[in-house]
């Protein structure tokens, strides 16, 4: 399966998925106009458009020849991050009579956080998407992804976007997960990797406690004074504290649902957090 269909192309796990397939040879036919909420997208535009094989919005009849194989992936990931889930459902995948499930010998792939294995409201998206008559179907679930192009609804980007003002207190979102953290380009090499299977997937880092980590590693890289370093401590961990049970907790209890995976040869921690730091202020440094 050499072509796929990316809905949301420039969000964080859309484009690093995006970018993944391109660099094995895949032809990407990327669907933007999705109400992403994305400061980046421009310069990742730039980074992929001069590539042959990424097309973008093209006319639905082009979508793809007849009888060849295709891949339909959808990050809802980005757009719970975003809360803008529900605006690409009313929009794309709510709609019966979307040119999308028009499309014959596709298979579909729901890219997902952790949060929603067992939330109600998103049964309905996989429900609708699973009485398509899609070729497959397969889920994948993912903790906390971070590295370069990292949005700010994240609460490390928030760190490397504020760290050097006063701002001691940033904004951890309840949507985001707190038990695990993988970087984004091995969260995309799974999506490749996966690219024949059907089924649920969870992806874990096999660390006992990934984000801390990546937390612990972000501030070291950023030298924050000590004191600083502490009230942020002090606030995350009250944070998860309050958290009920944990969402990969609740994955554990219900294992026979899912296939777990762990990533093989994770990128190290530190060099990650540097790669989204240079990306960061690379980004800063053209956007004066």
């Amino acid at each position: 399966m050499n072509k796929a269909i990316v809905v949301g192309a420039f969000g964080f796990l859309g484009y690093g998925v995006t970018k993944a397939m391109l660099e094995e040879g895949m032809e990407v036919i990327a669907l933007s106009n999705t109400d992403e909420k994305n400061c980046f997208k421009e310069e990742k535009r730039m980074e992929v458009g001069r590539n042959a094989n990424f097309i973008e919005d093209i006319e639905w009849g082009e979508l793809h020849e007849e009888n060849e194989e295709l891949r339909l992936i959808i990050p809802l990931y980005d757009f719970y991050m975003n809360g803008t889930e529900k605006k690409v459902y009313e929009r794309v995948l709510g709609r019966e009579d979307h040119p999308l499930f028009s499309l014959e010998n596709c298979s579909v792939t729901y890219l997902l956080p952790y949060q929603v294995a067992n939330e109600q409201g998103f049964q309905k998206f996989k429900d609708f998407m699973k009485n398509r008559g899609f070729s497959s179907y397969q889920e994948i679930y993912f903790p906390t992804l971070y590295g370069p192009w990292q949005p700010d609804v994240y609460y490390f980007q928030q760190v490397l976007a504020f760290y050097r003002s006063d701002k001691s207190e940033y904004n951890l979102s309840s949507r985001e997960s707190i038990e695990d953290a993988i970087y984004i380009e091995d969260a995309a090499s799974i999506v490749l990797q996966l690219k024949e299977d059907s089924g649920k997937f969870v992806v874990h880092s096999g660390k006992t406690n990934g984000w801390m980590e990546c937390f612990l590693h972000l501030c070291k890289s950023l030298s924050l004074p000590e004191e600083k370093k502490l009230l942020m401590l002090e606030s995350v961990s009250q944070k998860m504290k309050n958290w009920e049970q944990t969402s990969w907790l609740q994955l554990q209890e219900n294992k026979d649902d899912y296939h777990f995976m762990y990533v093989k040869e994770p990128m190290e921690i530190q060099r990650g957090i540097k790669e989204q730091q240079k990306q960061y202020e690379h980004w800063q440094l053209m956007n004066r």
